[in-house]
């Protein structure tokens, strides 16, 4: 089973909203960050281009905007 923190992660990489949501719910934070770049949901929603994830991520749960991953890359330097 994985953890809240990874669920919302992923969630956040392959568009699920209501995934990203229940995982906040549980008790993930929305600037949890992956063990392996250091990115934050932000971060997986803005390279994959989710763009309904990083509207809820910034306009509604509060995201670090300027969350700095593994590389010192904010979520815009995985902009593509």
């Amino acid at each position: 089973m994985t953890s809240p923190q990874e669920r919302g992660l992923k969630s956040a990489e392959t568009g699920d909203l209501e995934g990203l949501m229940a995982a906040l719910m549980e008790g993930a934070s929305v600037d949890d960050q992956d063990t392996v770049r250091g990115w934050t949901a932000l971060h997986w929603a803005i390279f994959t281009q989710q763009q309904h994830i990083v509207e809820y991520l910034c306009t509604t749960a509060g995201a670090d905007t300027a969350a700095l991953d593994n590389e010192g890359k904010a979520p815009i330097h995985v902009a593509w």
